[in-house]
């Protein structure tokens, strides 16, 4: 299948964050990111020098034997037979990855055995020479037999490959993780072009009946027979070469008998394949799976790959991978009751990153920002009590890093150099989920949500890749918006928003607010962007949020999507249910927006609390006119009037109220 991947005066209270990263999360983080490092240092142009460009995957059967008991090492024996179109006339000779270390046994081309002068091997790369396909869009196929001990993958890939750990007789087992460029190393496959993708795939292994595979897709079976147990996994989604993976351990699987979740309508299995059976802490956070795929799926459209299952197995690598239908997990990542974070960032990938996937190296952030951002969504929703962090503690995490973070932007401009591109990850992963977060205020919950499904389910975007423009599309219209400033501020812009003049006063349940604007370490002199305000009654306590809309110095009321009231200027006007005696701002951590100018050169610090001053200078805009007059002059009239509350107008409207 062909896809096309290219390969975000005020008064405050400081205080430490209350939500802190987890090592597990940031080890997460960093495996994602060397995996994209290398993935980018591997990248070369598009050439003639890449195996593949002239056929089209169609589809994949990987029959395997793998014994992670053998005192060999790390031994794989079987076959692979790949269907596939052509994508040339004339064309004679199909080539695929495979590692030098991988001897080839034979090869099977209409059921036929080639003549070994038909194929050979060179750096790490197989051609076959196949009878003459004169036409294009032909759908071919060959069957390659191999064996061999996986080679151990070079820098910069060496966290990748296939790996064999553990005591024999015990706890061996034997994992993969191929992102970006090392299936090659275990089966013959198109490893190096990433745009293109197997419409489906089937996964046969044979093992020692004590052993148990993990893969991608729906489990056939795993009978024993004799002392061999044979596993097969069928999977019928779009999934990229890198995405393909096993586990091959003494797994345990937990529960016992699967959990079913409905997802649409569809009852689909949810469970885990685990070194060891879990402790209660373990359970409960493997058990919180089931919330988050229901919670997900309601906000983001229908777990993509609901017809076949998902789950997590245990790997050895650090953090997790999130293979399509079953995220490789370590260990530390479902150690206690409250690891949560890892598990909800892999399964929002399901949906960022494995559904709809990023386009370009410089669109990086639409995989990482909203999976990202996916575990704020899950805090927002869940039902499960056990689970204490509440959403404002978590985004005040990437709010905290974000503001910190000055010196680049969410879109990655310029992709000549990794460093360039991934480093430091703040701009795709924390400054990206608060642009997200941003979005979701100006447009309200109904309207972002209702955006993001149909950005999931756009045909031309589910299974394939999206750009920066795609969500940008959605968002627009949905809400009607135009949000072409909002986006080039602070998408293709670095800097944050300060708001360090603001002021307020009020009469009664009338309130006037004064929000002027400062760009800070910015590319532009001012952001587009929603502010959001909480309005709180010492006795009887009561509060209550708004959220504003500073549009290009101009304020305007914000109510699910609509904008509305504009003020023409930095100051507004707003009627409330109860006589406010504070206020305070952004009070969720919802946007980069800060109380006053950000210089802090050490650890991130955290605005919990802001107070805008109140001000008695300011006046409100619109008030009660006590005495009014007209008297003639030639052919003038003069006015003249009291008001109620006075301060320096710039102008004035009189209208007649009833």
């Amino acid at each position: 299948m062909k896809n096309f991947y290219a390969a975000l005066v005020l008064f405050f209270v400081v205080q430490a964050s209350v939500a802190q990263v987890s090592p597990e999360y940031n080890d997460m983080k960093n495996r994602e990111i060397r995996s994209m490092e290398n993935m980018f240092r591997g990248g070369e142009p598009i050439n003639e020098a890449m195996n593949g460009l002239d056929y089209d995957l169609v589809y994949s059967r990987l029959e395997l034997r793998v014994n992670p008991d053998t005192s060999i090492g790390k031994y794989v024996k079987g076959a692979v037979t790949t269907y596939f179109k052509t994508r040339k006339t004339n064309f004679n000779q199909i080539t695929f990855d495979m590692a030098n270390a991988l001897a080839c046994d034979s090869i099977y081309y209409h059921g036929a055995k080639l003549a070994t002068g038909n194929y050979s091997k060179v750096a790490d790369t197989i051609f076959i020479n196949v009878p003459n396909i004169a036409a294009i869009g032909v759908l071919d196929s060959v069957k390659i037999f191999y064996k061999g001990v996986p080679p151990t993958v070079a820098a910069p890939w060496s966290s990748t490959g296939f790996y064999k750990n553990g005591t024999i007789g015990t706890t061996s087992y034997i994992h993969t993780l191929s992102e970006p460029y090392s299936a090659y190393t275990w089966w013959p496959c198109k490893s190096r072009v990433a745009f293109d993708k197997y419409d489906s795939v089937d996964i046969i292994v044979s093992t020692p009946s004590a052993f148990y595979v993990a893969a991608n897709g729906v489990r056939l079976g795993q009978p024993v027979t004799g002392s061999d147990r044979l596993t097969t996994w069928k999977h019928r989604y779009p999934i990229s070469t890198y995405q393909i993976a096993i586990g091959v351990a003494r797994y345990v699987q937990y529960p016992a008998t699967p959990t079913l979740v409905n997802i649409g309508g569809t009852n689909m299995e949810l469970y885990n394949l685990l070194w060891s059976t879990p402790n209660a802490g373990s359970q409960t956070a493997l058990n919180r799976t089931a919330d988050m795929l229901t919670v997900m799926s309601g906000k983001f459209s229908d777990y993509p790959f609901k017809k076949e299952k998902y789950g997590h197995y245990t790997f050895g690598f650090g953090g997790g991978m999130e293979h399509n239908t079953m995220s490789g997990m370590n260990q530390s990542t479902y150690a206690t009751a409250g690891t949560w974070e890892v598990i909800a960032h892999e399964l929002g990938h399901q949906w960022w990153g494995a559904s709809v996937t990023c386009g370009s190296w410089s669109d990086i952030w639409v995989n990482e920002s909203f999976a990202r951002y996916s575990e704020v969504v899950y805090l927002d929703n869940k039902t499960d009590a056990s689970l204490t962090v509440k959403s404002e503690d978590h985004r005040l995490t990437f709010k905290d890093d974000a503001i910190a973070a000055t010196g680049g932007s969410i879109y990655r401009r310029d992709t000549s150099n990794m460093d360039k591109i991934f480093n430091p990850s703040v701009y795709i992963y924390e400054r990206g989920a608060m642009f997200v977060s941003m979005l979701r205020k100006t447009l309200g919950d109904a309207k972002f949500y209702q955006a993001l499904q149909n950005y999931q389910t756009d045909p031309t975007l589910r299974y394939s890749n999206a750009f920066t423009a795609d969500v940008q599309r959605h968002m627009e219209a949905v809400s009607g918006l135009d949000l072409s400033g909002m986006f080039n501020d602070w998408i293709y812009s670095k800097g944050h928003a300060s708001y360090t003049g603001a002021r307020w006063n009020n009469v009664g349940n009338k309130a006037v607010l004064f929000l002027p604007q400062t760009a800070v370490s910015a590319d532009s002199t001012h952001f587009d962007m929603p502010i959001v305000l909480r309005f709180k009654r010492t006795a009887p306590i009561l509060d209550t949020t708004i959220v504003l809309f500073d549009k290009g110095r101009n304020l305007y009321r914000v109510n699910n999507g609509v904008l509305s009231s504009p003020s023409g200027g930095t100051l507004i006007q707003v009627n409330l249910s109860f006589t406010p005696t504070s206020v305070e701002f952004d009070p969720f951590a919802e946007t980069l927006a800060v109380p006053n100018t950000f210089t802090n050169a050490g650890p991130p610090v955290s605005y919990t609390l802001a107070l805008i001053t109140k001000d008695p200078a300011i006046g409100l805009l619109a008030t009660n006119v006590v005495d009014f007059t007209a008297q003639k002059d030639g052919k003038n009239a003069r006015l003249s009037w009291s008001v109620e509350h006075a301060q320096d107008y710039q102008s004035f409207e009189v209208e007649r109220s009833t």
